[in-house]
């Protein structure tokens, strides 16, 4: 599995707290996709980094399944999962992390699919 930094990714310096909530959005989108690739040798994830008028824009895609159409919205609910909780552990906690954290500073956050799960997030400075 390969992860790479799309060539026109920039980033400016940011505040603690934009660098913490860009973690915890980047982080989880991530780790998300590394989920959906199941460890897929041969699979791959793009992540695309850029700086709007409107914020700092996150794109996550991967070269999984994708999210099936009618739990697009799901997805982003606390406690909804796709995979069974392992030795007790809690689930579905992650994507509702990320869109808690863009709602609070008044951004969001979408997905679709295009040859996998592209996941993209606003989060205003």
């Amino acid at each position: 599995m390969g992860l790479r930094l799309s060539a026109g990714s920039r980033l400016s310096e940011v505040d603690p707290a934009m660098s913490a909530d860009l973690v915890t959005v980047l982080g989880n989108l991530v780790d998300n996709a590394v989920d959906a690739l199941g460890g897929v040798r041969d699979g791959w994830i793009e992540v695309d980094i850029s700086e709007l008028d409107a914020g700092i824009q996150v794109v996550v895609r991967d070269s999984g399944p994708g999210v099936a159409p009618e739990i697009a919205r799901e997805v982003f609910r606390n406690g909804f999962t796709t995979k069974a909780a392992e030795q007790g552990g809690q689930r579905g906690l992650g994507l509702a992390l990320a869109r808690q954290t863009c709602i609070r500073r008044q951004g969001w956050i979408d997905v679709h699919n295009e040859g996998g799960a592209v996941f993209t997030a606003l989060v205003p400075r």
